[in-house]
């Protein structure tokens, strides 16, 4: 069965567990990359990559990290969306005390296993003391699971 995916910006928000006005502001400032800002009033339809994307942004801002350089560890849309994506500060900005700015870098991975491997791999002398693992895949599922039922109450069409 294919059907179109429609969520709207209520249903996203509540999946990503923020507010629709916060989802609301990003689409407007851009921050959703993907999504055009639009007129106000009308109704905004996430596809699932997208809904994912902004599931991301919202646990990255969770954790502290601006939502303007949130979006760019979320990806465009065109990037591939890995199971994992690590995220953590660079040596520097650790240094300097800072709040996750332009001193961060994020990698997607395909398992938590490849963790240990990356970080020898890429800082083999220092690497870096945190980081945060955003587990992509329990995010999709959440947003898959928002949209089924969004789609039972909105009646689906084929």
């Amino acid at each position: 069965m294919r059907y179109t995916f429609g969520m709207d910006a209520k249903a996203v928000a509540q999946a990503a567990k923020i507010d629709v006005n916060t989802l609301n502001s990003w689409v407007q400032r851009g921050q959703v990359f993907g999504m055009s800002t639009g007129s106000r009033g009308r109704r905004r339809d996430f596809d699932l990559d997208t809904a994912t994307r902004v599931a991301i942004v919202a646990e990255l801002v969770q954790l502290g990290m601006a939502a303007k350089t949130a979006v760019f560890a979320a990806g465009r849309p065109e990037d591939r969306l890995f199971p994992l994506l690590l995220v953590f500060a660079t040596r520097e900005r650790i240094e300097e005390g800072g709040r996750w700015p332009a001193g961060i870098r994020w990698f997607g991975l395909s398992s938590a296993a490849q963790i240990p491997d990356f970080l020898e791999q890429y800082f083999p002398d220092d690497p870096p003391s945190s980081y945060a693992v955003i587990n992509v895949d329990v995010l999709r599922d959440r947003m898959r699971r928002a949209e089924e039922e969004w789609q039972r109450h909105h009646g689906a069409k084929d």
